[in-house]
């Protein structure tokens, strides 16, 4: 048995030469049995794919009914932005007092708050840490009577390329 170490390339004509050459030596020599054997580096980045569409963490969006909760929410590696949007509306002639939060229930850093008679929304971009865990208090709802209620947590690569306006880290 012999081993021979060729430079391998996918089919170059350095590679196709090595072969020709070792075939002649072979057959010169009566061998019948060839092993070959390269060494190659193979390169992999495991980076975190970031989809182009929007992507939702949290997706809230109630009819008559007031947003109370809190959610741990994870951050996917390689998410570095967030969009966060909260929307609240009355259902009463437009005279009930409107507010809708996101607020980090651990160190108390608001994401995004809005407050209004008869609507609110707003829409904040918010610095994070992807792979990390955040406990969130969400709240959208009115004084008296909800006609609407909405809190958005996305991603995407347009977003995580936005300046945050809000950082959390």
């Amino acid at each position: 048995m012999y081993l021979f170490p060729i430079n391998c390339g996918v089919f170059s004509t350095n590679f196709l030469n090595q072969l020709s050459i070792l075939s002649f030596i072979l057959s010169s020599f009566n061998y019948n049995t060839l092993f070959l054997f390269c060494q190659a580096t193979i390169g992999a980045s495991l980076e975190a794919s970031i989809p182009t569409t929007e992507t939702y963490l949290v997706n809230i969006n109630e009819d008559y009914t007031t947003v109370n909760e809190t959610k741990t929410v994870h951050i996917p590696s390689g998410v570095k932005v967030l969009k966060v949007r909260v929307y609240s509306e009355s259902g009463a002639g437009g005279d009930d007092f409107c507010t809708a939060y996101v607020q980090n229930a651990d160190n108390k850093k608001v994401w995004v708050i809005a407050e209004n008679y008869g609507s609110c929304d707003e829409t904040k971009y918010v610095g994070v840490t992807g792979g990390k865990d955040y406990k969130l208090n969400l709240y959208a709802g009115t004084e008296y009577d909800t006609m609407a209620a909405l809190i958005r947590i996305s991603y995407s690569q347009s977003i995580n390329n936005t300046t945050p306006s809000v950082t959390d880290y």
